[in-house]
């Protein structure tokens, strides 16, 4: 493999937002703060701890 320009990792800010379906709780994560998990499907979805009650919540990719 040849890179031609090499990209800066620094600068790729993922964000998501999550619902808690126990509070209500609506709250934006970024990178570091969700984790990504793939199923046996190859789906991918995202899981946060709630900042307000700690349920783990879970967003699938949209």
């Amino acid at each position: 493999m040849e890179i031609i320009k090499k990209g800066n990792i620094e600068q790729v800010i993922e964000s998501r937002m999550f619902e808690c379906k126990r509070c209500g709780c609506v709250f934006k994560a970024e990178r570091g703060e969700y984790e990504n998990k793939m199923d046996c499907r190859n789906d991918i979805y995202y899981l946060c701890d709630c900042p307000t009650c700690g349920k783990t919540v879970y967003q699938s990719e949209e």
